[in-house]
């Protein structure tokens, strides 16, 4: 009987689950696959600055792919194989609706940035410069960029932490958070609009039978019930879908620096009154 072939990640794996080796080791390999097998993973179609930054971002998220991983009939490599591919794919469309962000902020401010007599004074924040002292109130301006999160590029990060008196990591660890919560939000709305459209074809059956029941019979009265009950679970759920948001909510922001809820609902409409924004 031939002796089955241990695949490498899937060798690695049996090492972590026995305790001969620890997660990070376990993400080293992995990583180290990646980059030996660049092609089994799209990586030569790009650039090596472009490859550099899609393995910066996946690596972090390697850890919880570990976690996620449940032996139901394929290997771990073959598994981690499908988490990097789809991770390139999230990442390349990432990458595309930040360019196309970029340009239509490019093209639509162009004329203005033409006419621009002298470039701008690009302020850099360091202990000594007087600069520092702009943000007066730097928790109210921390609200507000945390409900921005979504649209703050690292280079904006990097250069407004300082600002904030705070560590340039422990802002990018919030914002990650809040990309999780994202994520599962937009999971969440996914499978409820799946639950939709099965709900809306349930109820166009059920009509469909009632319809080609005779009048007052009791099959008709059943299909009857059941098209009422599904209608009315119908509108309950596209209700739900419709308070749904994947943005940063006040209590959201709150409940991730500690603080009430009030403070940030405060503070937000301090910004608004200042702006004139109603």
């Amino acid at each position: 009987m031939t002796e089955t072939k241990v695949l490498p990640l899937q060798n690695a794996y049996s090492k972590y689950c026995e305790g001969t080796i620890g997660k990070r080791e376990l993400e080293s390999i992995i990583f180290a696959f990646v980059l030996k097998h660049p092609r089994r993973f799209y990586l030569n179609r790009w650039d090596q600055d472009e490859c550099f930054d899609f393995l910066c971002w996946v690596y972090p998220r390697l850890g919880k792919a570990i976690e996620r991983y449940r032996d139901q009939g394929s290997t771990f490599e073959a598994y981690m194989s499908s988490v990097i591919r789809w991770s390139f794919r999230e990442f390349r469309f990432k990458m595309r609706d930040q360019k196309a962000l970029e340009y239509s902020w490019w093209n639509a401010q162009a004329m203005d940035l033409c006419v621009t007599c002298e470039e701008p004074d690009y302020l850099e924040f360091d202990d000594k410069n007087p600069a520092m002292e702009k943000i007066k109130n730097p928790k109210q301006i921390l609200f507000l960029l945390l409900k921005c999160y979504y649209f703050l590029s690292d280079d904006f990060i990097s250069w407004i932490a300082p600002a904030l008196n705070m560590d340039k990591e422990e802002l990018i660890s919030m914002i990650d958070n809040l990309h999780e919560v994202r994520t599962h939000q937009e999971e969440e709305i996914r499978l409820l609009k799946e639950r939709i459209n099965c709900q809306y074809y349930r109820c166009i059956t059920f009509e469909s039978r009632m319809n080609a029941a005779n009048e007052g019979s009791s099959h008709y009265e059943k299909m009857k019930r059941s098209l009422e009950k599904g209608r009315k679970r119908l509108r309950s759920m596209r209700k739900r879908l419709s308070t749904m948001r994947i943005g940063a909510s006040n209590k959201q922001v709150a409940d991730l620096l500690g603080v009430p809820k009030g403070t940030v609902d405060s503070s937000l409409y301090a910004l608004k009154e200042k702006a004139g924004i109603r």
